[in-house]
């Protein structure tokens, strides 16, 4: 039987998330060491690193029922570090303090640190010793990192929507299976019950309907569309199954 709800996995195993998590921890470092207390930007930047990390792990969450709502959380978050980000270059900036360039001896240091250290113990350890410009440095280029690895998370979910759809998709075969094997029930019922259809001799089904509140037991040929009404025998049987029917619309019974 095919998996119809499928586990994406732990999100805590996701690099992303591994990575959120020490961007999330530095930053409330880094706020409650450098920022004024009663600051707004302190709120506003921390809410930013937890909406990153948390929205990560809600997609992965959703992952296995909706890709619409993962790709829609993972955005979330990447828009998220996106403004976390753009505040650590304002502190810079407005303070007067280097950054960081690109290809520079600081950059594929922390480059090669980062791939030895995925854990928030080792990033605090250095920002306990370091100044708020190298802390600042530091969240920067986590956070073009983490950038770079959300969007390819991005083009990996949208690779697996196309190749297997979301819940919805895998659903429509599932119930078209449910419907052809209920059919061809019924179908088993009525030969035990030795009613066919007079033109085609294909077992007849149930077509029970209702006119007024009052039962009209009938049945019907799934081939042809034969009606014939149900004989007195068979006006029992007919009861039964519409009562079935009704339990089923009301989603109290099931097969």
């Amino acid at each position: 039987m095919d998996i119809i709800l499928k586990n994406r996995g732990n999100y805590k195993e996701l690099l992303t998330f591994k990575k959120a998590t020490v961007i999330y921890d530095l930053t409330y470092h880094f706020c409650h060491k450098y920022l004024l207390k009663g600051d707004r930007t302190v709120d506003q930047m921390i809410q930013a690193a937890r909406s990153g990390k948390q929205n990560i792990a809600e997609g992965v969450a959703a992952s296995a029922t909706n890709a619409e709502t993962e790709i829609r959380l993972v955005n979330v978050a990447k828009a998220s570090l996106k403004e976390l980000l753009t505040d650590f270059e304002d502190y810079l900036r407005t303070r007067r303090l280097r950054q960081w360039e690109q290809g520079g001896t600081e950059i594929a240091w922390l480059r090669k640190f980062a791939v030895e250290h995925s854990d928030s113990a080792a990033y605090i350890d250095i920002a306990e010793k370091r100044n708020d410009e190298v802390v600042a440095n530091i969240a920067i280029a986590l956070l073009k990192q983490e950038d770079y690895l959300l969007f390819r998370q991005l083009e990996a979910i949208e690779r697996q929507y196309r190749e297997n759809g979301d819940l919805r998709g895998r659903m429509k075969p599932v119930a078209k299976e449910a419907q052809a094997r209920n059919r061809d029930r019924a179908m088993k019922e009525a030969a035990q019950w030795g009613k066919r259809c007079p033109k085609c001799r294909t077992a007849m089904v149930d077509g029970t309907t209702a006119t007024n509140g009052n039962l009209e037991p009938k049945w019907k040929c799934p081939k042809c569309g034969e009606i014939v009404a149900a004989g007195p025998l068979e006006i029992q049987l007919a009861q039964r199954a519409w009562r079935r029917r009704v339990l089923e619309l009301k989603g109290i019974y099931g097969y």
